[in-house]
């Protein structure tokens, strides 16, 4: 997969102040499988549930990827961590959300995700 939907996406994604776009630290190769932003809901008048919903409407498939261990029935039984026990790790995952990630996207697929995400972002400042 070549570096276009990636950069183009950083590119324009990095202009909007409630998104990070991921960083690759220079001289690497990412292995590009998956694209995934972190929201400052903090920001804005949603919440990722909503942005998921929304997203899914318009075709466009998302999802977390990560989800933190302590999250799963296993741990939470015989762990018993709670999200106030790590506080960072839930914030951060709290705040991420993966867009696709394809070598059969267009260019117009990749203007048409990036065009959905911004106007749903900028619509909806806090």
């Amino acid at each position: 997969l070549h570096s276009f939907p990636t950069r183009r996406s950083s590119d324009l994604f990095g202009k909007i102040e409630e998104i990070t776009t991921p960083y690759v630290a220079p001289n690497t190769r990412h292995a590009r499988n998956i694209y995934t932003l972190r929201f400052d809901f903090k920001k804005l008048k949603i919440t990722r549930d909503w942005l998921v919903d929304e997203l899914k409407k318009r075709q466009i498939g998302v999802s977390v990827y990560y989800i933190p261990p302590y999250m799963f029935p296993y741990y939470k039984k015989h762990l018993k961590i709670k999200p106030s026990d790590v506080p960072v790790t839930h914030r951060v995952f709290e705040s991420m959300l993966s867009l696709p990630l394809s070598p059969k996207m267009t260019q117009k697929d990749v203007a048409y995700i990036i065009d959905v995400v911004t106007y749903l972002i900028e619509s909806n400042r806090a």
